[in-house]
């Protein structure tokens, strides 16, 4: 099925079939109306699950301090040629459901070619900051009367969630926010040039992870797919694990020189992106 986000949430938030048909395309097309009840339970027991397992991934990943930072996303509403009202996004469970979903691909893909490749993968690290980099936001917290923890990245995510302000939930947001701020960069990596201790990512409580989701739009994920693809050929037993794949992969210290110049791109972009 094709959904977008806002019918997919309108399916787990129970709306009916006769509300939803004409919105799904594959569902309109259907004449028979047991099998068209049959296919709209069975997709709206599908999301359910995939909702249920994706918010027990999260919650894990939660309890073991992966940081929420997310800002708030806006949209533009045009009449005609002119801009009409700027408002904040609203946001939707099913949202987090699907960003869940990339999560776990992405770590279960930088667990499989780490495995089968263990010198030259590609991931993605991020470091955790300096203290000195939470003193704005220990301060801000401070003149609020609250105290920020920032030793750990599950004590950061305790102590933000506690600093809320029921008058003026707009502060913990900015408190979020100052939080980004302090954070530093994560980068790309080939294995087998920093130490597995060191692979791990700080916002996610992730030991392994990197960027396998958007091929289209990011040179990284088109290298993994290619990791991938070799590392499934190589543990495939049942074809011996021969595979022309594996001669077309970088070696370390060529990846290790493809990694320094996305991260300068990288960097490059999101300051263009600052500046404009």
């Amino acid at each position: 099925y094709k959904l977008c986000y806002e019918d997919a949430q309108d399916i787990i938030d129970g709306k009916s079939l006769e509300e939803m048909k004409d919105n799904i395309q594959e569902l309109s097309k259907i004449k028979d109306e047991k099998v068209l009840d049959d296919k709209f339970e069975e997709l709206r027991s599908t999301l359910e699950l995939l909702t249920s397992v994706t918010s027990r991934w999260q919650h894990n990943r939660e309890d073991k301090g992966a940081l929420n930072l997310e800002s708030t996303e806006v949209q533009f509403e045009f009449k005609e040629s002119s801009l009409e009202n700027v408002k904040p996004k609203a946001h939707l469970a099913i949202h987090e459901t699907v960003a869940e979903c990339m999560i776990m691909a992405n770590h279960w893909v930088a667990r499989k070619i780490s495995q089968e490749f263990p010198l030259f993968s590609l991931l993605r690290l991020h470091p955790p900051p300096k203290q000195d980099n939470f003193d704005e936001l220990v301060k801000c917290a401070k003149s609020k009367g609250w105290n920020i923890t920032t030793k750990s990245n599950k004590d950061l995510a305790s102590s933000l969630d506690y600093c809320v302000d029921k008058d003026d939930p707009v502060v913990n947001v900015l408190l979020r926010s100052l939080a980004t701020y302090a954070m530093v960069q994560a980068e790309y990596f080939s294995t087998g040039s920093v130490s597995q201790e060191n692979w791990n990512h700080y916002g996610l409580a992730l030991d392994k992870y990197t960027h396998f989701t958007s091929p289209i739009r990011r040179y990284a994920d088109i290298i993994v797919h290619r990791l991938l693809m070799a590392a499934i050929t190589k543990a495939d037993w049942w074809d011996g694990g021969k595979d022309d794949r594996q001669q077309n992969l970088f070696e370390n210290n060529q990846l290790k020189e493809l990694c320094q110049h996305i991260n300068e791109r990288n960097r490059a972009a999101q300051q263009a992106q600052r500046m404009s």
